[in-house]
């Protein structure tokens, strides 16, 4: 395991991509109504994530209900050595968890998937 001191905005890219998985914790008791950009950026670079988030949260529910993270929620953030050493043994779950993370972004986040939904709702407004 290798940890990195604060790096360059310039080199997330390859920081992203040389990883073979991800951490990512959320603050406890925090409810999130967006996905964060970091989730979007690991996923678009088809690579694995340990999600530590409050099970209330739409993260959680979403990594749950299309499986793309290896989770744990609030009560669980004692357990994240034994997810690690778990994952370790289960090296065939990690590809799956990359395809269905980037399954999840294209079918969710595609740009032209982004854009029919900002012109619904912009519809929906105007028309009251």
């Amino acid at each position: 395991m290798l940890l990195l001191p604060v790096q360059p905005k310039e080199r997330i890219d390859e920081i992203i991509s040389s990883a073979d998985i991800h951490f990512l914790a959320q603050k406890r008791d925090l409810k999130d109504s967006v996905m964060p950009s970091k989730i979007l950026g690991i996923t678009s670079n088809k690579k694995s994530l340990i999600l530590l988030s409050y099970s209330g949260s739409e993260v959680y529910r979403q990594a749950k209900e299309n499986d793309f993270a290896f989770t744990l929620n609030e009560n669980q953030y004692d357990d994240f050595y034994s997810k690690i050493i778990y994952i370790y043994n289960n090296k065939n779950k990690i590809k799956q968890k990359e395809i269905n993370a980037y399954n999840y972004l294209k079918n969710n986040y595609d740009r032209e998937i982004i854009l029919k939904k900002l012109v619904l709702k912009i519809e929906e407004t105007i028309n009251g």
